[in-house]
């Protein structure tokens, strides 16, 4: 036997959880709760991000990283639309479709870029691209980022402030 646990980094689901999360579910499983973000623990957590990014926002927690994933990108991008990201990324190789289902059909568009990261030229060349095809294309909607990428790169953050000017023009 191994005098050390296994670590197992493959999926944001694949061990059981830490003895202090259960500990704070233990805590908090008394009594009823409001549903779908309306019980007290939410509205903590939402007031908390809010301080944190200096800007009103709700969060609503979900089991998975794949429905992270998924229904963000689905409030981002409706059907028509296109998700830009690098080909190589989580959302793109692992999330076995669920973007694409539960935006109702947006596409997923993989880019080309060194180290499993995007890069502005491969960005601005297909937004162009989608842009001169019209509604015969989807159109731009978002651009995702794997941070770190499936290649244990990192975005550096004028890389990122870059991206952003980039998916902003």
């Amino acid at each position: 036997m191994p005098t050390h646990p296994r670590r197992d980094f493959a999926s944001d689901n694949i061990s059981g959880a830490s003895p202090d999360i259960l500990a704070a579910l233990s805590r908090v499983n008394d009594g009823t709760a409001g549903a779908y973000g309306a019980d007290d623990c939410s509205e903590r957590l939402s007031v908390l991000v809010s301080e944190i990014f200096e800007h009103p926002a709700t969060v609503l927690p979900v089991t998975t990283g794949t429905a992270a994933n998924a229904l963000a990108l689905a409030a981002l991008a409706r059907p028509y639309e296109a998700v830009y990201c690098h080909e190589t990324a989580h959302v793109m190789t692992d999330e076995c479709g669920a973007p694409e289902f539960y935006s109702n059909g947006a596409k997923l568009i993989g880019l080309p870029g060194h180290g499993g990261r995007i890069e502005a030229p491969a960005l601005r060349s297909a937004v162009e691209f989608a842009r001169s095809m019209g509604v015969h294309h989807v159109q731009p909607a978002a651009v995702t980022l794997s941070e770190a990428t499936e290649w244990g790169t990192v975005y550096s953050i004028e890389e990122i402030g870059t991206l952003c000017e980039t998916a902003h023009s």
